[in-house]
């Protein structure tokens, strides 16, 4: 009797168990760089006048500065730029709402803003756009069990071995 009301009270704690989030949100960011009118002169990176330029990278909310920009690919014309070229006055404002704002820069001469502008430069050319920086953020979900599946499963080990250790083994001899 006293295994079961121990079994309904480790169940019942288990259920009530509140789930919350167990780990920091991300965003999957695509953007695109678009301009009828590019300004500046020549073809930095082989960039062309009506050349659409687009990107991706991960927003990590559980990170500050730069270090929340993850798997950055930007391509503008022969040169890629990775993660591993963002500058550290590089950011990504995230909110109550989600993903709000970000700045990316590469360097003094190339960067560009959510919903404003962007700025290529290869040193002998160099091109630059305002209003022409448009993105789609969407959160990325991890599997991460939450915390009331861990005490189910805790819970449900407890049960098991609480009923072997009660259990009366019998030997029959042949």
């Amino acid at each position: 009797m006293k295994l079961r009301s121990f079994s309904a009270a480790i169940m019942l704690a288990a259920a009530a168990t509140v789930s919350t989030a167990a780990h920091a949100t991300s965003y999957l960011v695509n953007f695109t760089v678009k301009s009828d009118v590019w300004g500046g002169y020549g073809m930095p990176f082989g960039v062309s006048q009506d050349q659409i330029l687009t990107g991706s990278f991960i927003a990590d909310s559980s990170q500050t500065g730069s270090a929340r920009i993850t798997n950055l690919t930007y391509t503008t014309g022969s040169r890629t730029w990775t993660t591993a070229d963002v500058a550290t006055n590089s950011t990504v404002q995230i909110d109550a709402n989600g993903l709000s704002f970000f700045e990316i820069y590469f360097n003094a001469q190339n960067y560009f803003a959510a919903d404003n502008n962007a700025v290529i430069n290869d040193g002998s050319a160099n091109r630059y756009c305002n209003f022409c920086v448009s993105y789609t953020a969407s959160v990325v979900t991890d599997a991460v069990p939450e915390p009331a599946t861990w005490a189910m499963m805790i819970s449900g080990f407890a049960v098991v071995g609480a009923s072997m250790r009660r259990r009366k083994v019998q030997l029959g001899f042949a």
